[in-house]
Order: structure tokens, then C-alpha cells, then sequence
């Protein structure tokens, strides 16, 4: 018997299954019953029960900008991986990609989430400013830390921007993709903020990181 339905927000402790179900990653099997190890979102595969722990994750918000990347292709769109437990979808017709090119599995995006159910079935935006991300670096932070590497008014992300030569831009998922200039003093500097984000004098001390 199943007592969790697919996606479901679950707590360590919490009765997932019982009898003839294989338990995965975030779970564990007592006298044929399957528990849930971690807070997280259950995913139900048939006779496969997983929970995916959603400690440091990012949690979809309509109108957040994001940096995706292209995992699967659709019959009009694209699934993505958002940095979340939860991918999202594109449409073919939310997104400018040229008419003779196409997204391809492994692409970087940028885009707008525009839709997100109480199922966490999430929608996305594409076009202008937004769209496919050419060349350049991912590095990936704390989706919580992403206010402290923006700055107050656009401090710190310019700081940065100016001190290497870098075009950056922040998904409030946590991914930040940046192109030319110095990308890995850049990212160095992204990853400082990341793990510093919560000592004081954060600015100065990445300033002179980056004056080295």
C-alpha cells in the first residue's frame, strides 16, 4: 500500500509505503514498511520511492529569473534542470532560438518562471532579455546566498563585473553564469561570497581578493 502520492512535501519519519516497494535515496525499510530519512519531496516510480532533501535547495517562485540547463527534449519544448527537486518546462514558443536552430540536451538558459501549480508543475519564459546562454562558465551557490553576491543596489555583482572584465548573470536559483574577462577570478570571487556571505567586512575583503 502507497500513502504518499508523487511529489509530496514529506518529514523524516513519515510512512511512505508498505509491502512490495523498493525504497531509494531519502529513505529507509523497517519490517517491510519505507519511512522518509530527510525533509524533502517524495517521487513515486512505480514501485520505486525516493525523497529528494530539500535543505539548501532552491524553491521555484513565479516571477524568479533563473539559470537552467536544457536535460530533455519534449514534443514542443524542453524539460530543465532549475538547480531545484522540481524541473521545469519550455515551450517552443516561449523562446527565440533562430530559424534554423534549435535547443539542444545540455544547453544553458536564462529564463523567467512565469507558472508554478500546487504540484510544483513549473512553466517557463525564454525570449528577450532572456534566451539561450552561449560559451562561458556555470558556478553554482547557495540559492539563500544569492542576495548577499547581488548586493545591496547591485554592489557586490558589480564589483565583481568591473574588477574582471565579466558579463554575469545571478538565477535566484543559484546559478550564475558568467562569460569572458577573467571567468575564473570571477567564480573564485562568486564562490568567497558563498562561503562568506554571513562575516562582516565581506566587501572589503572581496575587493581585495580581487586586487591582488
Amino acid at each position: 500500500m502507497i500513502y504518499a502520492n508523487n511529489k509530496d512535501l514529506v518529514v523524516p519519519g513519515m510512512l511512505l509505503a508498505e509491502g512490495d516497494y523498493i525504497n531509494e535515496d531519502g529513505t529507509h525499510k523497517d519490517k517491510g514498511k519505507i519511512y522518509a530519512s530527510v525533509v524533502g519531496i517524495c517521487y513515486v516510480d512505480h514501485r520505486k520511492i525516493r525523497v529528494v532533501a530539500l535543505e539548501g535547495k532552491y524553491i521555484p517562485k513565479s516571477g524568479d529569473t533563473i539559470i537552467g540547463v536544457v536535460t530533455g527534449e519534449r514534443l514542443s519544448g524542453w524539460t530543465v534542470d532549475i538547480n531545484s527537486p522540481y524541473n521545469a518546462s519550455l515551450s517552443q514558443r516561449d523562446i527565440h532560438v533562430g530559424r534554423f536552430d534549435t535547443l539542444k540536451v545540455g544547453d544553458l538558459i536564462s529564463a523567467k518562471i512565469v507558472k508554478v501549480t500546487e504540484t510544483f508543475d513549473i512553466s517557463l519564459y525564454a525570449k528577450r532579455p532572456h534566451g539561450r546562454l552561449n560559451e562561458g562558465i556555470l558556478v553554482e551557490i547557495h540559492s539563500s546566498r544569492v542576495p548577499r553576491l547581488i548586493g545591496r543596489r547591485g554592489s557586490m555583482i558589480k564589483l565583481i563585473k568591473e574588477k574582471t572584465g565579466s558579463i554575469i548573470s545571478v538565477g535566484q536559483n543559484g546559478l550564475v553564469w558568467i562569460r569572458g574577462g577573467n571567468e575564473e577570478l570571477a567564480a573564485q570571487a562568486c564562490q568567497m561570497v558563498d562561503r562568506e556571505a554571513h562575516i562582516p567586512g565581506l566587501t572589503d575583503r572581496v575587493s581585495g581578493f580581487l586586487s591582488r
